[in-house]
């Protein structure tokens, strides 16, 4: 800016609170799903596969309940348990009806 010295303008950098390995950890960790995933889809078909990249909400939750410690109501709970268990039983007929 005009008229302003180095002096006046306020350092606007944070210091990080994560340390650099757990971004590096999460990169990898993140490229593995997307691989692992695409492998996998070549063994179910395309609507098993769909229903299952619909269920991550149950993972998500899992993951926010331990590390976050995060709470959530019954009924967002046994919603999330009752699509899993839907799409387990979607996988186990679409197998039934493969073979």
């Amino acid at each position: 800016r005009r008229g302003t010295k180095t002096s006046e303008i306020k350092d606007t950098t944070k210091r990080r609170k994560v340390p650099m390995m757990f971004y590096f950890v999460m990169g990898i960790a993140m490229a593995l799903s997307q691989t692992l995933g695409k492998l996998a889809n070549k063994y179910v078909n395309f609507t098993v596969s769909t229903i299952f990249k619909c269920s991550k909400a149950l993972p998500t939750m899992a993951v926010s309940v331990l590390f976050l410690k995060r709470r959530y109501d019954r009924y967002e709970v046994l919603a999330v348990l009752l699509m899993g268990l839907s799409a387990v039983f979607f996988a186990i007929g679409a197998s039934a009806v493969e073979s």
